[in-house]
């Protein structure tokens, strides 16, 4: 009996553990997240590093993305990101991860929207791509200017 629920209690462990960080949908969550907190300390590296050289976005590619997060960076003092209803689906070495997302910033102790709102958050689709590691390799829904 003892020996049973140990075995049961290493089984839920090892999923748990499994589920919230070893999966494949997990590892995807995590870059989704890095990138975002890079992108919240400003930290282009991180970043670029988490987007794959094949990126492309509209008329984007990585480059521009590069020369873009210079300029926003310097343009806004704070940035707030709300990411909601994250749906991650994974096929092979493929993902997709649709998301809500608002973000907000502010500069010279005024503050708006750049995207999405409160209550009508931008749904975006993150493609990713398993190299090395999961890299986004391309957003859909995005609007650009």
């Amino acid at each position: 009996m003892i020996l049973a629920a140990s075995g049961l209690m290493a089984l839920i462990i090892f999923v748990i553990v499994y589920n919230s960080w070893l999966s494949p949908k997990a590892r995807v969550k995590a870059t989704v997240e890095r990138t975002t907190k890079a992108f919240l300390t400003k930290n282009k590296t991180l970043i670029l590093d988490n987007i794959a050289l094949d990126f492309y976005c509209d008329s984007f590619d990585k480059p521009k993305v590069d020369t873009s997060l210079a300029l926003f960076f310097r343009e806004f003092e704070k940035t707030k990101v709300i990411l909601s209803e994250q749906k991650i689906h994974v096929t092979n070495d493929e993902a997709m991860d649709t998301i809500g997302v608002i973000v907000l910033v502010g500069r010279g102790g005024e503050q708006g929207f750049i995207l999405g709102s409160f209550g009508n958050p931008a749904r975006l689709t993150l493609k990713l791509k398993k190299r090395k590691k999961w890299q986004i390799t391309g957003v859909e829904g995005l609007k650009i200017y």
